[in-house]
């Protein structure tokens, strides 16, 4: 299958699901069914991501499902549903590895470390992240190196992008179209992974692109 069909096929998938989640927001309840049947697996794939536990994204899964069943008429209809219900599963996620780490901790501990428990468990999560970016960058870089260096820099590193262009002789407006460009490139080909990086960070009182 060619790119320019998988992208209009992808198109057309999020066409059906907007449409079948506005009647399920008006009250169809044989159209919330239908929802659940054609995206609780992509529910279930996005919470292991963060999870990492079988049994523990099927819980966040069986969470996510329950809270939609009451509040699917907040569905905001000019957005794609599937980008509503990532964002509703990624918090989930990111808020059940939170209560589990708090769960985990004992009293004794949590006084020991001057930062919250739940931030302990989602800079773990951070780091995971950040390894598998570093990961994908690898495809990235044999393409196009510069571009996978400005990420990495940037992103990473977390140099600003002034000092990134000092670094490599560039102006900051070529590193600023090498980020868009290397952010586009990794969405295309490792959406949940660069998606969650940056969940994360905004949790943690960090930046979004």
């Amino acid at each position: 299958m060619s790119t320019e069909q998988a992208r209009a096929d992808a198109k057309a998938e999020d066409e059906q699901l907007d449409e079948i989640a506005a009647r399920a927001a008006r009250g169809d309840s044989s159209a919330f069914a239908l929802l659940y049947q054609r995206c609780n697996g992509y529910v279930r794939k996005v919470a292991l991501h963060v999870v990492r536990r079988p049994e523990e994204a099927e819980d966040v899964a069986q969470g996510v499902w329950s809270k939609l069943a009451g509040r699917i008429q907040q569905y905001p209809p000019e957005v794609h549903f599937t980008t509503w219900l990532y964002r509703v599963v990624t918090n989930a996620a990111i808020d059940h590895v939170r209560r589990g780490q708090s769960r985990r901790e004992s009293p004794l501990e949590t006084a020991a470390d001057a930062r919250a428990p739940e931030d302990q468990e989602l800079d773990l999560l951070r780091r995971r992240l950040r390894e598998e970016l570093a990961r994908a960058l690898e495809g990235l870089r044999a393409r196009h190196a510069l571009r996978a260096q400005c990420f990495e820099l940037h992103y990473l590193q977390e140099l600003p992008v002034g000092e990134v262009a000092a670094r490599l002789r560039l102006a900051e407006g070529t590193v600023k179209s090498h980020l868009y460009y290397s952010r586009k490139r990794l969405v295309e080909n490792h959406p949940i992974v660069l998606d969650l990086y940056f969940a994360v960070e905004e949790r943690l009182g960090r930046r979004r692109p």
